[in-house]
Order: C-alpha cells, then sequence, then structure tokens
C-alpha cells in the first residue's frame, strides 16, 4: 500500500531519532521506495532511500520525498521536499530494509482487511473492527442509526494471562446526562460526510470518527479514541484507509445482518401465513394514542438493478427500525410501517430511490385482526408503482376509485355494461355529429349546474336546455334521478378507464 510521510515518519522514530523537512501534507503518498546511490535522476512522485552525501545539489524535482542518512543535507532540499533525516552512523541499506520492513507490516496489514472483506457467509465485522484497532493502537467503536452500539474492541485475558483483542456489543457504562450529550454532538455531526475529529468533550483523549452513509443515509458512525495512547499524525491517513475498507465492510454485514426474530416479528410471519394470533400476540400490535399502522410490500423497479431481496430485508430492517416491522415471506418484502396522523415517509422514499425498490402502502388502520385487508391494499398499490416511472411511494388511498373501476368492469367488455339509452346517445354521436355525450359528462361533473356546464361547452344556457331535453328523450331516463346519474358517471369513467374518453 501506499504511505504517507507522516506514517513513515512515526514508525522510524519508533527505532531512531527522525527530522524531518519540506511541507506536510496528508494528501500525498509513496509506493515503495527505490535506493539512490547518486548520479541518476529521480523521478516525480518517487520516494527514494539514500545518504545525504549522494543526494544532488541542484533543485530536486517537485513531489520527489527522500528518506536520507548522514549529518549534512544539501540546503535545496531542506524547503520544497519532503524530506526524513536519520542523522548517526547508520548505513544507507540498513535504513532502506528499515523502510522496506514499514512497507512489508502496513502492505501485510492491508491484504488482511482485503481477506476479510472478500469473504462471504463467514464475513465478521467484528473481525475486521480487530484488525484496524490492532494496527492503531487503540479501540474502536461503531454505533447504528439510533446510536446504540453495534460492536466495540476490547481486551480480554486467555487462560495464560496474555490479553488479546476481541469485538463485543457492550459499550462502557455511562451516566443518563452524558448519553444524552452524546446524542445531542451526534445529531449535529451525522452530516460529515468525511472522516473528523468530534467535538464531544472527552476526558484526556480524543475520538476519530467516520460517519457510515450507505445509499446516501446516515446509519451509524465509527470511531477510533486515543484511550490508549495518544494519536500520531501518521495515525490520520491509516485511519482514512481503514474506515474506507470499513464502509465496504458495513454494507456486506448489512447484507448479511438478519434481524433477529422477536416476538412481533414471528406474529408478523403468522399474519402473512393468515394464521389467527393469540390474545398475547395482537397486544404485541398494540399502538399508542395517534399512531397507525400501514401494511407495505416492497418490490424491484423494473428496468432497474435492484438490490437482492435479502439484501433489501437486512438494509431496511437496520435502517428503519423499530418503525417498520419488516419480513421475507415466500420471496415476498411485506410488512407494517407505524405512522401518525402527521406522517412523514421521506426517509423511506429515500432508501427506495437508493436500492432500485418501489413501495406500496395500504390505507392507515389500528385493528391489526384488519391486517390481511390492508395487506391486499398494499399489493395493489406496489403493483401501481411498477407502472409509474418517478413513483417510489404508492399510496393506495389514492388508487381507490381505479381499483374499483377495474373490479366493476372485470373481465367483461366496457360497452356490455352500456345500457341501451347510453348506447342510443352514442349512436346519435357517431352519426349525427352531435356532442350529446360530452355533454352528459360535463354536466354531470359539474354536479348539474346548468351555469357551468353552459360556461363549459361555451354556449348559452338556453341551448345547453334543449341539448339535455334531447338527451333524456333518447335516453328514455329521468336525470334527476341519483341513481340514474351515478350510472351514467360510473360508465363514463369506465369509457376513459380504457381509452375511450367522452368526446
Amino acid at each position: 500500500m501506499r504511505l504517507n510521510f507522516d506514517t513513515l515518519q512515526d514508525y522510524l522514530g519508533e527505532t531512531c531519532r527522525v527530522r524531518r523537512f519540506g511541507p506536510r501534507s496528508r494528501e500525498v503518498f509513496f509506493s515503495r521506495p527505490l535506493l539512490y546511490e547518486g548520479g541518476g535522476e529521480m523521478a516525480a512522485g518517487g520516494l527514494y532511500v539514500a545518504r545525504s552525501e549522494t543526494l544532488p545539489k541542484r533543485q530536486p524535482p517537485e513531489g520527489v520525498g527522500v528518506v536520507c542518512t548522514g549529518q549534512r543535507l544539501p540546503q535545496v532540499w531542506t524547503s520544497g521536499t519532503q524530506v526524513l533525516c536519520v542523522p548517526g552512523e547508520s548505513g544507507v541499506l540498513s535504513l532502506f530494509n528499515r523502510v522496506q520492513e514499514i512497507y512489508n507490516c502496513l502492505d501485510a496489514w492491508d491484504e488482511g482487511l482485503r481477506d476479510e472483506l472478500e469473504r462471504d457467509e463467514d464475513f465478521d465485522l467484528g473481525r475486521l473492527l480487530v484488525l484496524g484497532a490492532a494496527q492503531l493502537q487503540n479501540p474502536m467503536n461503531v454505533v447504528g442509526q439510533n446510536l446504540q452500539t453495534i460492536f466495540t474492541t476490547e481486551s480480554q485475558p486467555d487462560g495464560d494471562g496474555v490479553f488479546h483483542l476481541t469485538s463485543g456489543t457492550l459499550p462502557p457504562s455511562v451516566s443518563a446526562d452524558y448519553a444524552e450529550e452524546i446524542r445531542k454532538v451526534c445529531r449535529l455531526e451525522r452530516t460529515i460526510t468525511v472522516p473528523y475529529l468530534t467535538s464531544l468533550p472527552l476526558p484526556d483523549q480524543q475520538s476519530y470518527c467516520n460517519n457510515l452513509y450507505p445509499f446516501g443515509r446516515f446509519m451509524g458512525c465509527i470511531s477510533i479514541s486515543s484511550l490508549n495512547r495518544p494519536f500520531r499524525e501518521g495515525d490520520f491517513p491509516l485511519a482514512d484507509h481503514f474506515f474506507r475498507c470499513f464502509q465496504k465492510g458495513f454494507l456486506k454485514y448489512l447484507r448479511n445482518t438478519r434481524p433477529e426474530i422477536s416476538p412481533s416479528t414471528a406474529a408478523l410471519g403468522r399474519l402473512l401465513n393468515q394464521e389467527p394470533l393469540s390474545v398475547q400476540e395482537q397486544e404485541l400490535f398494540q399502538l399508542p394514542p395517534g399512531s397507525y399502522w400501514r401494511c407495505l410490500k416492497l418490490k424491484e423497479r423494473p428496468g432497474e438493478k435492484a438490490l437482492p431481496r435479502d439484501y433489501m430485508y437486512g438494509t431496511v430492517s437496520a435502517l428503519m427500525s423499530p418503525r417498520v416491522l419488516l419480513t421475507l415471506c415466500r420471496g415476498e418484502l411485506a410488512g407494517l410501517v407505524q405512522v401518525s396522523e402527521r406522517e412523514s415517509l421521506e426517509g423511506l422514499g429515500e432508501l427506495l430511490d437508493r436500492t432500485g425498490y418501489v413501495c406500496g402502502l395500504s390505507s392507515r388502520f389500528q385493528d391489526i385482526r384488519r391486517f390481511p385487508d390492508y395487506l391486499l391494499q398494499a399489493g395493489c398499490a406496489v403493483e401501481n408503482a411498477c407502472r409509474q416511472p418517478d413513483a417510489a411511494l404508492s399510496f393506495f388511498q389514492d388508487q381507490i376509485l381505479q381499483y374499483m373501476l377495474d373490479e366493476c368492469a372485470g373481465k367483461l367488455p366496457v360497452e356490455s355494461l352500456f345500457s341501451p339509452g347510453l348506447l342510443s346517445l352514442l349512436e346519435h354521436d357517431r352519426t349525427r355529429g352531435t356532442e350529446y355525450v360530452k355533454t352528459l359528462d360535463i354536466y354531470l361533473k359539474n354536479e348539474t349546474s346548468m351555469s357551468r356546464t353552459a360556461a363549459a361547452l361555451y354556449i348559452h344556457r338556453s341551448s345547453l336546455l334543449k341539448r339535455l331535453n334531447k338527451i333524456e328523450r333518447l335516453i328514455q331516463e329521468d336525470l334527476q334521478d341519483p341513481d340514474v346519474r351515478l350510472y351514467y358517471r360510473i360508465c363514463f369513467a369506465l369509457r376513459e378507464n380504457r381509452g375511450g374518453g367522452t368526446d
């Protein structure tokens, strides 16, 4: 792996005295060094190990890094070039080997991280965390979206009394006041998308953090604390590298994580299997005042590359719990979401947009015994969402009329539901070029208002009255009868629904 000069300085400084010259930058990294013995050209971006006496007296190329022995460094090398000088009598070959050992050590660490990330079924996020904590010599902690600890590293003694790093899930105990202070700071800092030193006041230590943002949504935070030793400048580039690896590992953790089968989850599975619930199970779904349930169903958006369903199951459960109760039953993602009277489902919508899914939501309800009915609503809504190019969330209440129209006609041709009077009206318009169907439709949509209907048709009120009289003679029905008006409105809606229109 490529190393920052700060990291090289820290590791060299563990065994010898090191002097530093030139600018400092966390963004500049060097690959493995070359041994420089004088006379040759140095390439920009290269790292060289040399004796100070062999360095050229001319201005070095920009972006060169040098680790050298000796007492006398040419003046041109002390300002614009990153140089680590190790004074004394140590030979250049021993220094070169020492630098190589640093690279070997950190390459082995990086290989261990990549090996862990390449695991599938036996991948362990805690093991990845231990690799990071061991190299950086400080404990690490991971919290979820609700700021509850998911993993933490700790030293545990074995049978011989030797301490080993392990990962656990039990956070250190803190007072209620301090816990609330932590939550306040985290709420402010959760919008930060790059590694940062937290502003949380910590006794005699610092905490270097990186928020976890899979799918563009805050889902937790990983932190390393200077509990064992103070941070060195070279720790930050290594921590940044580890954080990038951990972000990838966190995605695998989400995919492989299955929510615990809680009593509520088990009861939800029984509901989906159309099994009756006991009184005790029904009590699990009791809601506080002002809260409601909506059934939901998730489905891949057609034509998009979506996450696998098991991956989506773990992701939604991790991100939206406990508000969303989800299960994967017979290959379908379905469940419940708790909402209030002033509900906001923006978080769910954003997640769906980033994962290639759509969601169908039922009307609100409170009695869990009505679950099967509302699950059918969610199923209808999600199918409608699949037909809409821009809809992530689809509410059944917005489609009730459409559903009723679809069910009304069933498999019959729409025209077979038309009365002889309506058929006569259609035939009169076709053969005589009149607009009686359109007139009747607008008249009914305007709640039989003569003035509004005349204005919509751009005709005089008296002309409208003549048309309506003619229409009643043709259909041989009384338009003052509310059942007659309802029938014709349904027929017109069915015709529009099938693309016939009323013109």
